[in-house]
This record gives structure tokens, C-alpha cells and sequence, in this order.
């Protein structure tokens, strides 16, 4: 992990967990270890919110969990997985995402009710939790994504468009993770479906791992040797 991606934890009261908490995820966790470990800091969790505004701090609360977890893998496979959060993505954050195998970007989300009114009416359908999103590269013109959402906040097509910009080679892989929540104002706590939304980020994340390595592990010992070169 480089010193720029530890230079956001999360603040100490949102990065303790309780023990056993994520209990169920310790056989992902062996399984993983199974595979041959990519290269330190191939695997990026790149989160953003406001760790002071209730459900705005899940990604954060989602990295404090992956590196409470990674500490049960062996030391290849916790130097693999590097974590990174920070209040909002800017168009700089792209820097972050070269020389990477898979990044996932981890951001709150919030729940339709919430954003249509200030009340939740009894016949709207329930948001997703969850809402697990592989990302492509832009098709259209990259300086005019990254112009149209500004220079200080990005959206996640937009911190691709920085990546272009910037020639700094896309992962193999990019995630998105929005996790719905409900609960925005200064000092709140999560909500139940903030709650709920991190619990299956998390039990998301270790079998998707495993896949996607797994998977580009297996391309490239297939691949004869002196093959696309």
C-alpha cells in the first residue's frame, strides 16, 4: 500500500468492528488465499463520502472492514489489496488507478424516496441495497465528460475520463458499488438500510475477488509465451 493511499483513513470511530462481525466471510477469505497472489496493490478499494454524515461514511465503513478483514490473508495477499478513501473523487484521484488488475469504487447512494421527496410514500417500491455496476470506458469524447461534471467533484465515468486524459492505462477490471442509504445529516448514525447495504458489499466483494484474479490468473497462464507481443 503507498503512502498516498494511507494517507485517508477513516476516522477511529468508524474504523473499529466489532468481533466476529463479518464472520461469515472467513471462508472467502481461505479460498481466496488458494490463488497465487497478484502484485502488491493490483487490487484497489477506492471509496469516497463524508465519514460525518451518517450513510454518506459506508465507503469508508466498507474500507475500514476490507483491511480489518485482509489481516486474516497471508502477507502477499494483504500487500495485494490496497484501500483508499477520501471525501469526494476529484479528477486527480484517476492517478490512482494505474498498475492496477481490478479497482473497486465504493460510494453511498442515495434511496429514491429520499431524492424525489422529503417523505417516503407507502406505495413506492423499496430501493435496492445494493447496485453492483462493472464500468467500460467512456464512448464518447473524454474532455467533454470530465468538462460537463466540473473539476472539483467526479462522477465515476468521469474519473475514467481523467484516467484517459491523464494516459494512465484502465484496469482490466472497475466496479462500481453504490450503497443506498437513508440517513445524510451531520452526526447521524447508519440506518438499517445503510447497514444492510454495507453487509452485502461486503459479502459481495471476496467471491468477486476471487473470480476476477482468478479468471486473469488463468488468461495469462494460458497464454503461450511471445503471444500479443
Amino acid at each position: 500500500m503507498t503512502d498516498r493511499e494511507q494517507e485517508a483513513e477513516p476516522r477511529d470511530q468508524i474504523s473499529r468492528s466489532r468481533p466476529n462481525r463479518y464472520a461469515q466471510e472467513m471462508p472467502h477469505l481461505t479460498d481466496l488465499a488458494t490463488l497465487p497472489p497478484p502484485p502488491p496493490g493490483a487490487i484497489l478499494v477506492l471509496a469516497c463520502g463524508n465519514d460525518l454524515r451518517g450513510d454518506d461514511a459506508l465507503g469508508a465503513r466498507f474500507v475500514a472492514a476490507i483491511e480489518e478483514k485482509k489481516r486474516h490473508l497471508p502477507a502477499p495477499w494483504q500487500s495485494a489489496i490496497a484501500t483508499h478513501w477520501q471525501l469526494q473523487w476529484w479528477p486527480e484521484t484517476a492517478l490512482l488507478l494505474a498498475k492496477r488488475q481490478l479497482v473497486v469504487l465504493v460510494d453511498a447512494a442515495i434511496a429514491p424516496d429520499r431524492a424525489g421527496s422529503c417523505t417516503s410514500s407507502p406505495t413506492r417500491e423499496r430501493a435496492s441495497p445494493l447496485t453492483i455496476t462493472r464500468l467500460t470506458p467512456p464512448a464518447n469524447d473524454p474532455l467533454a465528460l470530465l468538462t460537463s461534471v466540473g473539476t472539483h467533484q467526479v462522477t465515476p465515468q468521469a474519473l475514467l475520463a481523467a484516467a484517459l486524459l491523464l494516459a494512465v492505462p484502465l484496469p482490466p477490471a472497475i466496479w462500481l458499488l453504490a450503497l443506498t442509504g437513508n440517513h445524510f445529516r451531520l452526526g447521524a448514525s447508519l440506518s438499517p438500510q445503510g447497514e444492510e447495504a454495507l453487509q452485502k458489499a461486503l459479502a459481495w466483494f471476496w467471491p468477486a475477488v476471487r473470480a476476477e484474479i482468478g479468471a486473469q490468473e488463468r488468461t495469462r497462464t494460458s497464454t503461450p509465451c511471445g503471444a500479443g507481443t
